[in-house]
């Protein structure tokens, strides 16, 4: 056996060769090379029979440091960036691509968690277009003229359902609110003064308490206007918030009843 050369570190032995590849039998030690007849050559770096031999052209040049360290280097946390690995998605503001997934919440979760599509049909809500409902519906009174009204804010048969009718005091030439949540249906009588003049009773609504149209105006003929005992009634539907202004001329207005 031939002795190591000066610098290196122990004797190596030539055990001949193949026609390609490493030894498939026979018992080798570590160092042991072959050099065959396709130019390959294989070394032994595992003792054994036949041992586990090496391929030299796929040794290639060692790695003495990486991530800024030397020795046997174990990648941890902050070696890579996100640029760095393909596919990784940033963990501030990421873009996705394709379908995301993530854990669907229990229905109700009210945190930061993110809404999987699952979740929200799950909540049960209704669509904008045509949805249906069930149940026992409430809704917030409507305070805009697309938004939907409640029951009791189309029929007095849902806000009043047993007494007498709700009454209003009006003053004659001073506008006056009858109901803002709903319309209303309004009777007030108009009697004449018995001073044989001619008894008249302006009848006006307003959106805004400013501008007010005539709708109609109540008249007792002078002729009529002798005793004081004759009445007209003033029947006006009065919109929500509207204002309702009633002008007696030789006349007075009685109690305003309305539904």
């Amino acid at each position: 056996m031939p002795l190591a050369l000066t610098g290196a570190t122990g004797a190596t032995r030539y055990v001949g060769g193949n026609a390609s590849g490493a030894p498939l039998t026979g018992t080798f030690a570590v160092g042991d090379h072959v050099v065959n007849a396709d130019g390959s050559i294989f070394v032994c770096t595992v003792a054994g029979s036949p041992g586990t031999w090496v391929d030299t052209a796929t040794i290639g040049p060692s790695v003495s440091s990486v991530f800024t360290r030397s020795g046997a280097v174990v990648a941890t946390t902050g070696d890579y960036t996100v640029a760095q690995v393909t596919g990784a998605a940033p963990l501030a503001s990421p873009t996705l691509t394709g379908t995301p997934a993530a854990p669907t919440a229990a229905v109700d979760t009210n945190t930061t968690q993110l809404a999987t599509t699952a979740y929200v049909v799950g909540q049960g809500y209704a669509k904008l277009a045509s949805p249906t409902f069930t149940g026992t519906v409430t809704v917030p009174a409507a305070a805009a003229v697309t938004a939907a009204p409640r029951l009791n804010q189309l029929s007095p048969a849902l806000t009043i359902t047993s007494g007498a009718l709700p009454t209003a005091t009006l003053s004659s030439g001073t506008g006056a609110q009858i109901l803002t949540t709903r319309d209303a249906e309004t009777v007030t009588p108009f009697t004449g003064d018995g001073t044989n003049n001619a008894a008249t009773c302006a009848i006006a609504l307003s959106p805004d308490n400013t501008t007010y149209s005539t709708l109609d105006t109540l008249s007792i003929a002078a002729g009529l206007n002798v005793l004081g005992a004759l009445a007209l009634s003033a029947n006006v539907r009065v919109p929500a918030g509207w204002y309702l202004k009633l002008t007696a001329v030789h006349g007075t207005i009685g109690t305003t009843t309305y539904y």
